[in-house]
Formats: C-alpha cells, sequence, structure tokens
C-alpha cells in the first residue's frame, strides 16, 4: 500500500472502499443529485447508457454534450454520473435534455466506481435491464463520434459483449471506454454478479487489472463472447501496410495500446468512431499528426474540430484569481 504513503488523501478512499466491502452500499458516495430518476424510462427506449465524467475544473464541456447528444439519438436512456463532486448547476442544465438522470459523486475508483453508483441508482429506482435490448458502459475520455454511431453498432451481431478497440497491453481486452452488452439471459446475469462482487480500489493498476481488464477476462471466463469493432489484428495489418508511418517500427508486432500510437490509422483506415482525449492532451508519444490535428479530422470525418480546441483551451487557462 505504498500509494498511500505518498498521498494522504487515499486514505480518506482507502477508508471508503473498505466500508463498502462491508455495506455494499455506493449510494451514500453520491454527492449532489441534478436529476433523479423517473419511475420508468422512456417508451420505446432500446439502449440502457451508464456514462461516467470527470473534469478537473468541474465542468460538462461541449464535446461531452456533443457526445451525449449523438448517443441519445440511438435511442438511449442515459444515466450520468461526474467524478467531479462539485459540478455546476449551469453544467447539468446542459446535460438535461439528453440523460434521464444526472448525479455527482465523491471520486472513487474512476470509470468503475461511477457506472457503479449509477448501477444502485437504477436498482433503487426499479429499472430493469430486461426492459432494454443493450446495456452501454462509456466515459467521456474520448472526442467523437467521429463517424456515424450506426456503422459500428450494425456490425454488432453474433455476441454478448462488444468493444470498439481490442488491446493487447498487459492481457488482452476490450478497452472499457465503450463497451456494449446484448442484453440476454447470459449477459444480464454476468453484469448482475459482476456488480455484486465489485469492489472499489484505490490504486490505479489494481483498479486496471482487476476491472478494466479483468471485466474480458471474468466475460470470457463466464462463457461470453466478446468481440471488438477493431480487433488488434486489423490494426497490425493496416500497419503492416503503412510503409511510411511514424510509429511503424516501434509497433509493428508488438503489444501496445493502439489508440495512442496509431489513433490516426484507426480513424483514417478503419473508421474508429472515436479519438482518445489524451492523444490531443498530451501526444506523449509525440506523434508528428497530432500538430494537424483540425486538418486531418477535416479530412476525414465530419467531426468538428473547434470542440477539441476549446476544450484544450479551457484546460490550459490559468484559474482565475480571487478578487
Amino acid at each position: 500500500m505504498s500509494f498511500l504513503r505518498q498521498d494522504p488523501r487515499s486514505w480518506r478512499q482507502f477508508a471508503r472502499a473498505l466500508r463498502y466491502r462491508v455495506d455494499k452500499n455506493a449510494i451514500r458516495f453520491t454527492a449532489h443529485t441534478f436529476k433523479p430518476l423517473p419511475p420508468n424510462p422512456e417508451p420505446g427506449s432500446k439502449k440502457l447508457v451508464l456514462f461516467a465524467h470527470y473534469d478537473p475544473l468541474s465542468v460538462v464541456d461541449p464535446y461531452v454534450v456533443h457526445y451525449l447528444r449523438e448517443i441519445k439519438a440511438l435511442g438511449s436512456e442515459i444515466i450520468f454520473v461526474s467524478g467531479a463532486a462539485d459540478l455546476s448547476q449551469d453544467s447539468a442544465k446542459t446535460l438535461d435534455p439528453f440523460c434521464a438522470a444526472i448525479y455527482s459523486q465523491r471520486t472513487l475508483a474512476m470509470d468503475f466506481g461511477s457506472w457503479n453508483l449509477a448501477w444502485q441508482h437504477l436498482q433503487r429506482a426499479g429499472w430493469c435491464l430486461e426492459d432494454f435490448e443493450q446495456l452501454i458502459l462509456a466515459n467521456d475520455s474520448v472526442y467523437g463520434p467521429l463517424f456515424p454511431l450506426t456503422e459500428m453498432f450494425d456490425s454488432f451481431q453474433g455476441a454478448d459483449l462488444y468493444g470498439v478497440t481490442e488491446s493487447l497491453e498487459i492481457d488482452q481486452h476490450l478497452q472499457s471506454y465503450f463497451l456494449v452488452f446484448d442484453l440476454n439471459v447470459r449477459t444480464v446475469n454476468f453484469f448482475k454478479r459482476f456488480w455484486k462482487d465489485f469492489r472499489y480500489e484505490v490504486a490505479k493498476q489494481n483498479l486496471i487489472e482487476s476491472y478494466e481488464i479483468g471485466l474480458s477476462r471474468r466475460a470470457e471466463a463466464e462463457g461470453l463472447t466478446t468481440v471488438a469493432y477493431i480487433p488488434n489484428s486489423d490494426a497490425q495489418n493496416i500497419l503492416s501496410q503503412e510503409t511510411e508511418h511514424q510509429f511503424r517500427e516501434q509497433v509493428l508486432g508488438r503489444e501496445v495500446n493502439n489508440t495512442l500510437y496509431l489513433w490516426d490509422v484507426l480513424i483514417s483506415r478503419l473508421r474508429c468512431p472515436f479519438l482518445k482525449t489524451d492523444v490531443a492532451k498530451t501526444n506523449r508519444y509525440g506523434s508528428v499528426q497530432v500538430e494537424k490535428l483540425d486538418k486531418f479530422l477535416n479530412r476525414y470525418t465530419k467531426y468538428p474540430p473547434g470542440l477539441i480546441k476549446d476544450h484544450l483551451a479551457r484546460l490550459r487557462k490559468p484559474p482565475s484569481r480571487p478578487s
């Protein structure tokens, strides 16, 4: 537990996580209820979305609103949980047309903690998974959709669990920024058992191994079929043809996170509907394509680059000083 020595604030999170293992009550992590779940879903809703959000400045950025608008258009009911406990009321209002419920929580266990809180609110309200055709776990770590989501959803056939991209980093798994369950007896029971066994993890690496990777491991161990819209093999095959790609020699035949190294290939050649926000925010691997991101997006997609530029500008703006 060296992480506790490094960050004293983690002691509070550790205490909360430990208490949850005893009483299994995530509702008390709710910081604010901006919009409670109604008694019943909207008639005709086919998809249920649990959406995890976090913003260091406690606002909902316009790129997130754009994303939620597109998900809602699929015939979705969205339960939105922000990890920013002091989310602004004005931000919550921008979500009202698209979300069935809006909560903020005291950040714990990142996305999976937010999804677990959404799940418990859903149960408390008496909503049933069986009333929907699909369940989606999503977060705000991506810009998009870059292409119509119907393209991807039309390909989701013949399996139980789908992801946008597959990663072999650490272990083979569907990346959890966007996961889709076809709801049937197997997946409904799996999902219920998954959250019954869920434990809040404070250490990020434990969280990744137990849930980011562990969800795919557990699904396959319990007999669910899993499929990626863009398997790692597809990304590698395309890269083998891209003889001039900046990272070809570094990545070809290696187990890496393609959404960070090969984001441009995923979009331009495989029509990946999402771009990880980290690519534009940090460009940790020094992709030359990021320097001309606007031009790239205008060439291959209809996504408004201004949403990304405005998001980055807001994050980089120095905090205002109190008068």
